[in-house]
């Protein structure tokens, strides 16, 4: 009974053939509730900021982030819960490390995005190849970016950066780009 089939299905009004009713006045649906049982995660997160000035020179800062996720259960329907931790899309390490320069008239800064190890899936895993499937992860990387600036003015000033400045775009087997794991389809981007 798809009308019933849990209590998110139940508060939807329907018509006498089981048609949801489309009706600006009178919606369907005139409720919070959130289709989604339970999410369980558990993680650690640090960060570091450090910035020193070099006399009338300018100043020099660092910054690190670093978040590592130990758990993530998403249960949406209360039945099969499933663990996402560590595989594609959810990487259990995740990191960036922030360099900068800067003075009043110009600066550089660079920055470098990591990502940890993907799992394909959790189950049937084996040595790469095996007989379930040819890659059983991505393995780890980083990205990095960096931007210069330029006072043109007191009041202006001309920025150039480069994204994903050694356009990684994914990982590559037999030559080829993995489409699950591309992670910046666009690449090299200069603004």
């Amino acid at each position: 009974d798809p009308a019933n089939a849990n209590r998110f299905c139940s508060l939807i009004r329907r018509d006498g053939r089981g048609q949801v009713i489309a009706d600006s006045q009178s919606p369907a649906v005139t409720t919070g509730y959130i289709n989604g049982n339970r999410i369980d995660f558990s993680a650690v997160q640090a960060s570091l900021e450090y910035r020193t000035t070099i006399g009338a020179r300018g100043a020099i800062s660092v910054g690190a982030d670093l978040f590592y996720l130990r758990r993530r259960l998403v249960d949406v329907t209360g039945v099969a819960p499933a663990r996402s931790d560590g595989l594609v899309g959810d990487p259990r390490w995740r990191g960036q490390l922030r360099l900068a320069y800067a003075n009043e008239t110009s600066g550089l800064s660079g920055r470098m995005n990591y990502t940890g190890r993907q799992a394909i899936a959790r189950d049937n895993r084996g040595t790469s190849p095996n007989d379930v499937r040819e890659i059983d992860s991505f393995r780890p990387f980083a990205t990095f970016d960096s931007s210069a600036f330029m006072a043109v003015t007191e009041t202006a000033r001309l920025t150039l950066s480069v994204t994903n400045l050694f356009n990684r775009i994914g990982e590559t087997y037999n030559g080829v780009i993995v489409p699950l794991s591309i992670d910046d389809a666009l690449g090299r981007r200069f603004s």
